[in-house]
């Protein structure tokens, strides 16, 4: 998904978004986000449309309160 937006949207190619990812965003993930992950109370993949990821969350803090 990502790779499609930043060829189309950003003029960028698919190697440089690769790249980039590869350098930058996987450790940064793998560094603060990965780790902490077990933390969270939920967890959405951002793959559905947002309503219904918002939906989910509402759901949860709602069951929370």
């Amino acid at each position: 998904r990502r790779i499609a937006r930043d060829v189309r949207e950003r003029d960028r190619t698919e190697e440089s978004v690769r790249a980039q990812h590869a350098a930058t965003v996987r450790p940064m993930y793998e560094q603060y986000c990965e780790p902490t992950a077990r933390f969270a109370d939920i967890s959405v993949s951002g793959e559905e449309p947002v309503d219904r990821l918002a939906e989910t969350v509402l759901q949860h803090a709602r069951l929370a309160l």
